[in-house]
Protein backbone atom coordinates (compact mmCIF):
# COMPACT_ATOMS: atom_id res chain seq x y z
CA UNK A 1 0.00 0.00 0.00
CA UNK A 2 1.15 3.53 -0.58
CA UNK A 3 1.91 5.42 2.71
CA UNK A 4 1.15 9.05 3.21
CA UNK A 5 4.30 10.51 1.55
CA UNK A 6 3.52 8.53 -1.68
CA UNK A 7 -0.03 9.62 -1.98
CA UNK A 8 1.16 12.84 -1.99
CA UNK A 9 3.77 12.32 -4.75
CA UNK A 10 1.83 10.19 -6.50
CA UNK A 11 -1.21 13.41 -6.93
CA UNK A 12 -3.61 10.82 -5.22
CA UNK A 13 -6.26 13.52 -3.88
CA UNK A 14 -6.21 14.22 0.00
CA UNK A 15 -8.67 15.75 2.51
CA UNK A 16 -5.39 18.33 3.91
CA UNK A 17 -6.68 20.52 0.97
CA UNK A 18 -10.45 20.27 1.31
CA UNK A 19 -11.16 23.60 -1.23
CA UNK A 20 -9.52 21.93 -3.84
CA UNK A 21 -11.21 18.71 -3.32
CA UNK A 22 -14.30 20.04 -2.56
CA UNK A 23 -16.47 17.36 -5.10
CA UNK A 24 -14.52 14.42 -3.80
CA UNK A 25 -16.52 11.88 -0.83
CA UNK A 26 -14.73 9.70 1.30
CA UNK A 27 -15.67 6.40 0.88
CA UNK A 28 -16.44 6.13 4.51
CA UNK A 29 -16.37 7.40 7.19
CA UNK A 30 -14.44 5.47 9.82
CA UNK A 31 -11.61 3.38 8.34
CA UNK A 32 -10.01 -0.05 9.97
CA UNK A 33 -6.37 -1.23 9.69
CA UNK A 34 -5.89 -3.39 6.83
CA UNK A 35 -5.13 -7.11 7.71
CA UNK A 36 -4.32 -10.17 6.02
CA UNK A 37 -8.02 -11.49 5.69
CA UNK A 38 -8.85 -7.41 4.71
CA UNK A 39 -10.63 -7.43 1.11
CA UNK A 40 -9.25 -5.81 -2.15
CA UNK A 41 -11.15 -4.29 -4.33
CA UNK A 42 -9.67 -2.80 -7.68
CA UNK A 43 -11.81 0.23 -9.17
CA UNK A 44 -11.36 1.67 -12.78
CA UNK A 45 -13.39 4.92 -13.75
CA UNK A 46 -13.72 6.17 -17.45
CA UNK A 47 -13.91 9.71 -17.60
CA UNK A 48 -14.86 12.63 -20.41
CA UNK A 49 -14.45 16.04 -20.93
CA UNK A 50 -17.43 18.54 -21.19
CA UNK A 51 -18.25 21.68 -22.58
CA UNK A 52 -16.70 23.46 -19.15
CA UNK A 53 -13.29 21.88 -20.30
CA UNK A 54 -13.70 19.73 -16.96
CA UNK A 55 -12.58 16.12 -16.68
CA UNK A 56 -15.83 14.31 -15.68
CA UNK A 57 -17.02 11.21 -14.53
CA UNK A 58 -18.78 8.70 -16.92
CA UNK A 59 -18.45 5.15 -15.97
CA UNK A 60 -17.40 3.44 -12.56
CA UNK A 61 -16.41 -0.50 -12.07
CA UNK A 62 -15.34 -2.55 -9.05
CA UNK A 63 -14.42 -5.64 -9.25
CA UNK A 64 -13.19 -7.98 -5.95
CA UNK A 65 -10.59 -10.64 -5.67
CA UNK A 66 -12.50 -13.38 -7.50
CA UNK A 67 -12.48 -11.15 -10.40
CA UNK A 68 -15.94 -10.98 -10.18
CA UNK A 69 -17.99 -7.62 -10.98
CA UNK A 70 -19.76 -6.50 -8.10
CA UNK A 71 -20.23 -2.49 -9.45
CA UNK A 72 -20.74 -1.78 -12.77
CA UNK A 73 -22.36 1.40 -14.20
CA UNK A 74 -22.82 4.86 -16.44
CA UNK A 75 -22.68 7.94 -14.70
CA UNK A 76 -24.30 10.89 -16.05
CA UNK A 77 -21.83 13.98 -16.10
CA UNK A 78 -23.24 17.69 -14.93
CA UNK A 79 -22.51 19.31 -17.95
CA UNK A 80 -22.66 18.86 -21.81
CA UNK A 81 -19.68 15.68 -22.92
CA UNK A 82 -17.50 17.44 -26.25
CA UNK A 83 -15.04 14.07 -26.10
CA UNK A 84 -15.68 11.00 -24.51
CA UNK A 85 -11.74 10.34 -24.27
CA UNK A 86 -11.92 6.64 -25.13
CA UNK A 87 -8.34 6.65 -26.81
CA UNK A 88 -6.16 8.23 -23.78
CA UNK A 89 -6.13 6.72 -20.13
CA UNK A 90 -6.17 8.93 -16.86
CA UNK A 91 -4.75 8.65 -14.04
CA UNK A 92 -7.36 10.57 -12.00
CA UNK A 93 -9.69 7.82 -11.37
CA UNK A 94 -9.92 8.72 -7.70
CA UNK A 95 -11.82 9.26 -4.20
CA UNK A 96 -10.82 9.94 -0.85
CA UNK A 97 -9.21 6.87 0.57
CA UNK A 98 -6.62 6.08 2.91
CA UNK A 99 -5.77 2.50 1.15
CA UNK A 100 -4.12 2.42 -2.42
CA UNK A 101 -2.45 0.14 -3.97
CA UNK A 102 -1.27 1.38 -7.87
CA UNK A 103 -0.44 -0.74 -10.12
CA UNK A 104 1.89 2.01 -11.82
CA UNK A 105 3.81 2.13 -8.28
CA UNK A 106 4.43 -0.79 -7.78
CA UNK A 107 5.75 -2.13 -11.30
CA UNK A 108 7.77 1.01 -12.03
CA UNK A 109 10.01 -0.69 -14.33
CA UNK A 110 12.02 2.40 -15.01
CA UNK A 111 11.86 3.73 -11.03
CA UNK A 112 10.68 7.34 -12.79
CA UNK A 113 7.43 8.81 -11.41
CA UNK A 114 6.55 10.15 -14.52
CA UNK A 115 6.99 7.91 -17.10
CA UNK A 116 5.65 4.95 -15.84
CA UNK A 117 4.29 2.08 -17.71
CA UNK A 118 0.29 2.22 -18.08
CA UNK A 119 -1.85 -0.73 -17.58
CA UNK A 120 -1.87 -1.99 -21.24
CA UNK A 121 1.47 -1.95 -21.30
CA UNK A 122 1.80 -3.99 -17.47
CA UNK A 123 -1.02 -6.53 -18.62
CA UNK A 124 1.19 -7.53 -21.82
CA UNK A 125 4.48 -7.86 -20.54
CA UNK A 126 3.40 -9.69 -16.73
CA UNK A 127 -0.17 -11.47 -17.67
CA UNK A 128 0.67 -12.40 -21.12
CA UNK A 129 -2.62 -10.54 -22.30
CA UNK A 130 -3.79 -7.48 -24.30
CA UNK A 131 -6.58 -5.26 -22.90
CA UNK A 132 -7.58 -2.20 -24.73
CA UNK A 133 -7.57 -3.15 -27.65
CA UNK A 134 -10.58 -2.49 -29.05
CA UNK A 135 -12.07 0.70 -31.41
CA UNK A 136 -14.53 1.86 -28.84
CA UNK A 137 -12.17 2.61 -25.76
CA UNK A 138 -11.43 1.07 -22.48
CA UNK A 139 -13.52 -1.18 -20.73
CA UNK A 140 -13.65 -0.16 -17.00
CA UNK A 141 -14.04 -3.71 -15.94
CA UNK A 142 -11.36 -5.30 -18.15
CA UNK A 143 -9.28 -2.24 -16.85
CA UNK A 144 -10.48 -3.21 -12.93
CA UNK A 145 -9.56 -6.99 -13.63
CA UNK A 146 -6.19 -6.49 -15.13
CA UNK A 147 -5.60 -4.01 -12.00
CA UNK A 148 -6.71 -6.67 -9.98
CA UNK A 149 -4.50 -9.54 -11.11
CA UNK A 150 -1.31 -7.31 -11.62
CA UNK A 151 -2.08 -6.54 -7.62
CA UNK A 152 -2.65 -10.56 -7.10
CA UNK A 153 0.37 -11.49 -9.12
CA UNK A 154 2.92 -8.74 -7.04
CA UNK A 155 1.60 -10.62 -3.48
CA UNK A 156 2.10 -14.06 -4.79
CA UNK A 157 5.54 -13.24 -6.09
CA UNK A 158 6.86 -10.30 -3.43
CA UNK A 159 7.53 -6.75 -4.64
CA UNK A 160 10.72 -7.49 -5.90
CA UNK A 161 9.42 -9.69 -8.23
CA UNK A 162 10.83 -9.69 -11.92
CA UNK A 163 10.21 -11.57 -15.07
Amino acid sequence: MLNSQQLIQEAYPMPINADHFQDFVFTCEDYTPVTDASPMFAIDCEMCQTAVNQSELTRVSVVNERLETLYDTLVKPRNRIVNYLTSLGFSDDLMFHPYVIDTSVIYNLNGDRIMKPGLKRLSQMFLGKMIQTGHEGHDSIEDATSCMELVKLKLQHGIGMCF
